[in-house]
């Protein structure tokens, strides 16, 4: 309490200065209506700014999220009416079987890295091993296929692009049932190789490439692209055909990562079958 009175005596010409200058502002804004409204104004004014600017700020962040939400709904939806397309074909579901959804199960995932114009080009993923992301799954677009799992982390994965001069996809051209095997070859992230298809073969422009049935990596029938040029040289025993990506690599958002349910059963069995006819020679 002394410390409290010392306080006073010494400030108190402050103390009394302050009082003063309060009782000035409360008689001229009351008594004064133009300095109490500018005041009021001002103030109003004042924090309509500092709340408008809030808001801003808080619609910026959930715009961010909004719009990641959007993004993802419209993978899905988009992934969903495709795969409805592709298989309600006749050439890949002849008996409305529903084994496609038995076998199969999708996981989103959103880019966050992706490259296109190195030899070897991959992706990242925000998706990992807690996620049930495991190396060698396949990756595909709504429009077409993306690559394969590389490596995990906890929650992330690398995927090997196709646009990796390394990587062999197993396809075919959908109309005639013919295999191939498709290859980029490193320059243009729009076009790829087709190879192995024979030159008796009748083949157009315009056809269609699928995955083929002769991989564990992607189920069969996802869209692969279009042949867009076909050439042959001389005595050459094949085709050298260029297909058109369905998939635009600059523009990957969000991609589901194909579950092959029965991966381990395929590979075993078709390691089996190779050793047969290794041992059959």
């Amino acid at each position: 309490m002394r410390k409290v009175l010392e306080f006073l005596i010494r400030n108190i010409n402050l103390i009394i200065f302050l009082v003063l200058e309060s009782l000035c502002f409360i008689l001229i804004f009351t008594n004064n209506p133009y300095q109490s409204a500018s005041f009021f104004n001002s103030s109003n004014e004042l924090a309509g700014i500092v709340l408008e600017e809030s808001n801003n700020v808080k619609e910026y962040l959930s715009l961010k999220k909004t719009n990641e939400d959007l993004a993802r709904e419209n993978a899905r939806l988009r992934f969903l009416l495709t795969k409805k397309y592709i298989r309600e074909d006749i050439s890949f579901n002849p008996n409305g079987d529903t084994s496609y959804q038995d076998k199969y199960s999708f996981i989103p995932a959103k880019v966050i890295n992706n490259s296109t114009d190195n030899v070897h080009n991959y992706l990242t993923i925000n998706k990992g091993l807690v996620d049930s992301i495991k190396p060698g799954m396949g990756v595909v677009y709504p429009n077409g296929i993306v690559g394969k799992v590389k490596s995990c982390s906890r929650n992330f994965s690398t995927i090997t692009s196709v646009l990796h001069t390394d990587m062999l996809i197993s396809c075919k051209i959908k109309k005639i049932n013919v295999t191939g095997s498709l290859r980029w070859e490193g320059i243009d992230p729009t076009r790829a190789k087709l190879m192995y298809v024979a030159r008796h073969i009748k083949v157009a422009k315009g056809d269609t490439i699928i995955t083929s049935e002769f991989n564990s990596v992607f189920p069969e029938g996802e869209m692969v692209g279009i042949i867009d040029e076909i050439k042959i040289k001389g005595d050459e025993s094949f085709y050298n055909i260029v297909v058109k990506l369905s998939t635009d690599f600059t523009a990957l958002n969000y991609v589901y990562v194909v579950n092959n349910k029965m991966a381990v059963q395929q590979d075993s069995l078709q390691k089996l079958n190779l050793n047969e006819k290794n041992e059959s020679k």
